[in-house]
């Protein structure tokens, strides 16, 4: 068996710019936690605007925020930046729907104050 030489990387070290895995599916859990967040704040039309393509655009979002965090975990290619994206994606869905519910009850609260 040979001993790698000095100065040689090891056969599974990461090399430089090896974490850009981690910090693309970071930055598509931030984008997802975004449009989950407003998606649950902005659903009612109270303006008569509609904001109907925050879901579409953040549920495949969230997907490839978990796909690339777990290949980003599983390949040790920015291990930290995709363990956050993965629960960020995760916490994304009910965080929208919680705030979902919330604007729903103050929206029917108003209408029948009023």
């Amino acid at each position: 068996m040979s001993t790698p030489r000095e100065g040689s990387p090891t056969p599974h070290a990461p090399g430089p710019g090896a974490s850009s895995l981690g910090r693309i599916s970071l930055r598509l859990g931030i984008a997802t936690l975004i449009c989950g967040v407003l998606a649950g704040l902005l659903w009612l039309p109270l303006d008569g605007t509609w904001y109907g393509a925050l879901p579409a655009i953040g549920f495949p979002l969230g997907a490839a925020a978990i796909v690339t965090g777990i290949i980003a975990i599983a390949s040790n290619r920015g291990r930290r930046q995709g363990v956050l994206a993965l629960v960020l994606a995760v916490v994304s869905g009910p965080a929208a729907f919680i705030l979902q519910l919330a604007s729903y009850m103050i929206g029917y609260a108003i209408i029948r104050a009023g």
